[in-house]
């Protein structure tokens, strides 16, 4: 809205898009004088709604990165999965749950629990108590020995992989990286994808039983995070989409507005639908592509 008055636009409605997700706003210039700007002008317009959304995007990333700094992990033995028709989970013993005590010896950490196994054999019984959402249950299981596979362990096996607070730090601190940028844009497509692989991530994007295997520095600091995670996750994944040259996106409009200038030096202004409807084409295609050429080379 600044910059249609900048370029002397009159500025039709002004109006927030809040019953809808993600939450929004937008700007209707007066059409008939838009359709009179050419060039840079034009461009500069037409780019604004992308540019907000960047940089918007951008601010909520860093702050985000900066806020994860003072997360600090936790050794919790928090359980993130089970093997099947292990003791475990012939236990009845779920992901998220909280180890809380072994045989009647209260355990505060991971430690705490490799050094009570470790004393025990295939086959020996132990009573483990969990906590999932609070509420602690009773488990008594029958050891037994490590797949082959894992280690060559003589102490009993329980079946469960715990959450790996300190991996995920390592994780969050390479966000500050392109590489790590990009990984955060991808960890809800993932998640939904492999909810059991990369759900150490979702403490990330909702409510999460991780948040008990982690020092924070103040209540609800998860919850910022995840605001300024979406904040984040949707403005830049809003501002991407709307700058490809496909129309009726923006960037589909600032790519005719260059090929018109372009063509109308050199008297083939005529062409420029051609060239901007093919290009759209290609485009759709392309993303087409992207979405199933996974699926029939996994077929």
């Amino acid at each position: 809205a600044f910059l249609a008055r900048v370029e002397n636009l009159k500025v039709r409605f002004i109006g927030v898009l809040w019953c809808v997700i993600p939450i929004g706003a937008f700007v209707e210039p007066d059409e008939a004088e838009f359709e009179k700007l050419q060039g840079l002008p034009k461009i500069r317009m037409l780019g604004a709604g992308i540019t907000n959304n960047i940089v918007a995007g951008m601010a909520c990333f860093l702050l985000l990165v900066l806020l994860l700094g003072f997360a600090v992990p936790l050794q919790t033995p928090l359980i993130n999965s089970v093997y099947k028709d292990y003791p475990a989970d012939r236990a009845g013993i779920v992901p998220d749950s909280i180890v809380v005590s072994i045989n009647g010896i209260p355990v505060t950490n991971q430690s705490d629990v490799a050094e009570i196994l470790n004393a025990t054999r295939p086959g020996d019984q132990v009573t483990l108590i969990t906590k999932e959402n609070g509420v602690a249950s009773a488990h008594i299981l029958t050891l037994s020995s490590w797949p082959e596979n894992m280690s060559a362990r003589e102490s009993g096996f329980m079946g469960v992989t715990y959450y790996d607070a300190s991996g995920i730090k390592q994780i969050f601190n390479s966000f500050a990286s392109p590489l790590g940028f990009f990984f955060m844009l991808a960890i809800p497509i993932w998640i939904i994808l492999d909810p059991i692989g990369w759900g150490q991530f979702l403490i990330l994007i909702n409510d999460s039983s991780a948040s008990a295997a982690w020092s924070v520095p103040f209540p609800g600091f998860w919850f910022v995070i995840q605001i300024l995670f979406w904040c984040a996750w949707f403005n830049i994944m809003v501002g991407l989409c709307n700058a490809l040259p496909i129309v009726p996106f923006d960037g589909g409009y600032i790519f005719k507005e260059g090929v018109d200038r372009i063509l109308d030096r050199h008297g083939f202004i005529k062409y420029s639908g051609y060239i901007v409807g093919a290009v759209s084409y290609i485009m759709i295609i392309v993303l087409i592509s992207l979405f199933l050429l996974p699926s029939l080379l996994h077929q």
